[in-house]
């Protein structure tokens, strides 16, 4: 049975345990946090501001708790680095972290749909083959993050026999033809505790 789940960055600010309270009140026990993330331009990695406040405060209130680092790696070198960054940042809070850690590989400023068809399905699958590799050596269960038309578009098909998948698709349906654990529905949620609009998504347990 599909379970209610958000991820949220330093976008939505810090959050009390008071307010993860209201969360997981209104029939959502799952969060996935943004751990880190790599700048658009050039390639320098950062933490993300609140993910320490917040994924205290998140476990405190008892919902269930992941992590995600927003790459812009275009080679498998890159995003093992990355990979190793976020370790770093969620080491200290292994025994919290129960959900997968996820390598949010999207479209923004370094990488884009030009760099994607340079590189091509096969090594963009690398890519993200080296990320939840390492993220696995340590420790925890990885999963990949992308948008339904760079799933089908950019990165070969069989991805999904290798990693969890979290699609994101904007609609009635999750159209991706294959398995995957995780379906981001919205991007303009509104959930008591969080300010503004989230990202909402259906968790579908193994």
């Amino acid at each position: 049975m599909a379970k209610k789940c958000i991820d949220i960055s330093a976008w939505q600010g810090t959050v009390s345990v008071s307010d993860f309270q209201k969360v997981r009140e209104s029939g959502i026990g799952m969060v996935i946090l943004r751990a880190s993330y790599t700048s658009q331009s050039g390639f320098n990695l950062h933490a993300d501001k609140v993910f320490d406040h917040n994924i205290i405060n998140a476990y405190k209130a008892g919902l269930k708790v992941g992590a995600y680092h927003y790459s812009q790696a275009t080679s498998e070198t890159e995003a093992e680095k990355e990979a190793a960054y976020c370790l770093h940042i969620i080491d200290r809070y292994r025994n919290l972290i129960k959900l997968p850690v996820a390598f949010d590989w999207e479209f923004g400023g370094r990488l884009n749909s030009r760099v994607a068809s340079k590189i091509g399905k096969q090594r963009c699958g690398q890519i993200c083959d080296a990320f939840c590799r390492k993220i696995r050596s340590g420790g925890y269960t990885p999963m990949v993050y992308a948008n339904l038309s760079t799933l089908n578009g950019f990165l070969p098909s069989d991805l999904y026999k290798r990693w969890n998948i979290w699609v994101a698709q904007y609609h009635s349906r999750c159209d991706y033809k294959h398995p995957h654990i995780m379906w981001q529905y919205s991007s303009s949620g509104r959930v008591p505790g969080i300010s503004g609009r989230i990202d909402m998504n259906y968790f579908y347990p193994g």
